[in-house]
């Protein structure tokens, strides 16, 4: 059995938990296209109102992808919005009370092969795994989406993840708490998919996978 999990909401959850993305996206959005002018940056958010109003990431890159045909003239990627994502650290609110149970988390990463595959950058998830006690050694491989134009979606990183353990889909298991981003992608190809509303709730759908406790 291979199992991977997103991290954003899946090791830990709570009702508020993203209050904060939209200020913090709103206040370093001009940084997602920093080729432009400020004129021709003014252009796009006349021009285009679903980009001021694109939070997520996945529409944030869609939204870019979108203007790089649209602009050919322009130079952008989403080079910009990757180095945002990596190199600030945007402020979560974690409800300690719906957080992954580590000591399940580590005899799961001991005993089976465990992924993470998250729209998140590297030092996101690593920030956050410290402050809730999880170890990413713990992890076969911790992936982070870089949205690439072929495919902006976790599809391709589950593929090589199943190719690379010669796992059939059928024995692989994705954990997440958003459809479109992380469940839709897997059920794609032939994998199970957990919706994980609570993180508290991950070690009975283990067990029920399982058939015993961790």
């Amino acid at each position: 059995k291979v199992f991977v999990l997103d991290f954003d909401g899946v090791f830990y959850s709570g009702e508020h938990k993203f209050e904060n993305i939209r200020n913090a996206i709103a206040q370093n959005k001009r940084k997602f296209l920093p080729n432009l002018t400020d004129a021709q940056y003014d252009q796009i958010c006349q021009n285009h109102p679903e980009w001021t109003q694109a939070v997520r990431g996945k529409n944030i890159v869609e939204n870019i992808y979108k203007l790089k045909y649209i602009y050919p003239q322009y130079d952008i990627s989403v080079d910009g919005f990757n180095n945002w994502q990596s190199n600030d650290i945007y402020k979560i609110i974690i409800d300690f009370g719906q957080v992954i149970d580590t000591k399940v988390m580590k005899k799961l990463c001991k005993n089976y092969t465990v992924y993470v595959v998250s729209n998140s950058s590297q030092n996101h998830i690593h920030f956050y795994m410290k402050k809730l006690g999880v170890n990413p050694k713990w992890f076969k491989k911790v992936i982070s989406n870089m949205f690439v134009e072929e495919d902006t979606t976790k599809k391709h990183y589950l593929k090589e993840i199943l190719d690379a353990e010669k796992c059939l889909p059928q024995n692989a298991y994705m954990f997440g708490d958003t459809d479109e981003s992380d469940l839709v992608p897997a059920r794609k190809l032939g994998m199970n998919d957990i919706f994980v509303e609570n993180s508290n709730d991950i070690p009975k759908y283990l067990e029920q996978i399982l058939g015993k406790k961790l």
